[in-house]
C-alpha cells in the first residue's frame, strides 16, 4: 500500500461551513488560543536559536505587524490556525521572533503536524499571489470565504 502524501494527509479539519461566519472568525482571530503561520516570499518562520522549530505565532504577535492576506486554514486538536501573508514588505518582519527559512530545507525534519500546516499555509498565500486579477478582464480579485475565494471587483 503506497504511503499517503506526507504534506496532504494531515489532521486539519477545515471546517468549510465556518468560512462564510464573519462573526465567528472575529472571534477566531481574537482567540487567545489560535494560531497564525507567517509566510515571507514562500518562506516560512522558523526559531531564531532552533531554525528546525517552526513558529506559530500567539494573536497579540499576529497583530503586532500588519499582514497582506489572511487566510484560516482551519482547526487542529481544537486549535484555530491562520496563514498570515507578508510578502509585499520589501524586508522579512518579524526578524525579533524569527527567520525567514524555504520549508523544503527543513520539511522531512518536520513533525507531520507542522510540515502539513507550514506547506498548507504556503500554498494558500502562493495561490492567492498568482491570482489577484480577474482571468477574464484583468480586474483586481478580493478574498472572500476566509480566504478560499478570489472574486472580481468588476461589478460588469
Amino acid at each position: 500500500m503506497k504511503a499517503a502524501n506526507y504534506y496532504a494527509s494531515g489532521e486539519i479539519d477545515r471546517a468549510t461551513h465556518l468560512r462564510n461566519d464573519d462573526d465567528w472568525l472575529a472571534e477566531q482571530l481574537a482567540n487567545p488560543s489560535s494560531r497564525f503561520a507567517p509566510v515571507w516570499r514562500m518562506q516560512n518562520l522558523f526559531a531564531k536559536d532552533d531554525e528546525q522549530q517552526p513558529v506559530f505565532l500567539h494573536t497579540g504577535e499576529a497583530t503586532a505587524a500588519t499582514a497582506d492576506e489572511m487566510v484560516w486554514l482551519g482547526f487542529e486538536n481544537g486549535t484555530a490556525y491562520f496563514a498570515l501573508d507578508y510578502s509585499k514588505q520589501a524586508e522579512p518582519p518579524l526578524d525579533d521572533i524569527g527567520v525567514f527559512r524555504d520549508l523544503r530545507a527543513v520539511g522531512a525534519l518536520l513533525s507531520h503536524q507542522a510540515g502539513t500546516l507550514l506547506a498548507y499555509a504556503r500554498g494558500i498565500v502562493y495561490w492567492h499571489n498568482r491570482h489577484r486579477f480577474c482571468g477574464e478582464c484583468g480586474a483586481p480579485t478580493l478574498s472572500r470565504h476566509a480566504g478560499h475565494l478570489r472574486v472580481c471587483n468588476n461589478p460588469d
